[in-house]
């Protein structure tokens, strides 16, 4: 039992550090419209290890609250299902892969803060299996910048340039610097809620400066609000006026000084991208006031977008890699499960939240970011978020700050 238990927690470091290859371990499927990742197959094993384990003990005290994950999926294979009959078998057969993906994700969440609940199972994962992760990321997000200044080579596999921006293996500044993200707000959460040892508590404190520099240079300004937002509650909330003063100063300061050489992508006072969201999220309300109520089926949005000719043609179909979605995580829920579905993963998202401090910045964060990105849904994202949460449900001592 040991054994199956160590086993598993190693599975869960194994997918925490396959998650740090990004794109890089992606296979593509049915042209591009289907990703698989190596950190999900792990994932995959590591529940089923976890289902032999437990069996059904992670739901036996679930509470009304607890079951919003569960009820929220289960509705998306309802908007599914409904909607089976307007799109051809193999459309309907990637769009019922996709919801696999995301019960597996959900399950793993309910498994997951079921095993690390026991004792021994995580610590090393805690307190330096993340950290580990977040050296990765900053390592290998510096070696892309200086050595890997634009993705000219990926562009004709429908990849933006992104020149002289952080975009990391993850080949996306807003994913990049999503993640960079939740790892700084997992730092100062296990910095303010565990007794670390103090050579562990200078390392992590270095590596979150370093990540807040890496942070800036994504030029992501979804990004920058995000962080900027939940910092400013977090010091308002703990009353540190000053500090919050000279937070801003430097975020100022260090926007102003990163290097901007010439080019769109890294001109924050850029335009375009406004108006191409703005062009986004109309097709997205188009779509969802034709289909207001169960909205058109979890992950039928790239089909349904062929129809109404939101896509102009098929290369953008094939290539598109943000073509299944709309910018915003909110609006493609809206347009895939209508109001219900928009109403019940606003409530999970609130779950989360209230477990703890790291829920509760976390969440704000990513809804925040994914207002103009879709960040949320991001597989990589997700995951590691549901890691991070169920991790830092059980750390020695909890956050005051809530």
């Amino acid at each position: 039992m040991k054994f199956v238990r160590a086993s598993a927690t190693f599975m869960s470091f194994a997918s925490l550090l396959s998650i740090g290859f990004g794109q890089l371990s992606r296979i593509s499927l049915f042209g591009q419209q289907r990703n698989v990742y190596v950190f999900e197959a792990i994932v995959i094993i590591n529940l089923i290890t976890l289902v032999c384990l437990y069996g059904l003990k992670p739901f036996k005290q679930l509470t009304n609250r607890s079951l919003l994950p569960l009820i929220f999926v289960s509705y998306l294979g309802l908007t599914l299902i409904v909607t089976f009959v307007r799109f051809s078998p193999f459309q309907n057969l990637v769009a019922f892969l996709y919801l696999i993906r995301l019960s597996v994700y959900i399950l793993d969440f309910y498994y997951l803060s079921f095993h690390f609940t026991i004792k021994g199972q995580g610590e090393m994962l805690r307190s330096a299996g993340i950290p580990l992760f977040s050296g990765f990321l900053a390592l290998t997000s510096v070696i892309q910048y200086f050595w890997f200044s634009d993705l000219s080579g990926w562009f004709s596999q429908g990849w933006d340039l992104h020149y002289k921006r952080i975009f990391g293996v993850f080949l996306d500044p807003p994913m990049t610097a999503a993640i960079v993200i939740l790892a700084i707000i997992y730092i100062v959460h296990h910095l303010t809620t565990c007794k670390t040892p103090y050579i562990l508590n200078i390392s992590m404190k270095v590596l979150a400066i370093f990540l807040f520099g890496i942070l800036l240079l994504t030029f992501s300004r979804g990004a920058y609000l995000a962080f900027l937002f939940i910092a400013v509650i977090y010091f308002l909330k703990a009353k540190k006026w000053l500090i919050l003063i000279g937070f801003i100063s430097v975020f100022a300061v260090g926007i102003y000084l990163i290097p901007k050489p010439s080019g769109e992508g890294v001109n924050l006072m850029r335009t375009f991208s406004i108006y191409a969201r703005l062009a986004n999220y109309e097709d997205g309300f188009d779509m969802w006031r034709n289909n207001m109520f169960l909205g058109v089926g979890y992950n039928h949005i790239r089909y349904a977008k062929s129809v109404q000719t939101v896509s102009p043609s098929k290369t953008e179909f094939v290539y598109d890699h943000a073509g299944a979605s709309f910018h915003s995580s909110f609006l493609t829920i809206l347009a895939s499960a209508g109001i219900a579905g928009l109403a019940l993963f606003v409530g999970v998202l609130l779950y989360f939240a209230s477990l703890n401090s790291f829920g509760w910045y976390a969440v704000i964060a990513l809804s925040v970011m994914s207002l103009f990105d879709n960040v949320i849904l991001y597989p990589f994202v997700l995951v590691l978020f549901i890691i991070m949460l169920t991790l830092t449900l059980q750390s020695a001592r909890q956050s005051s700050l809530r």
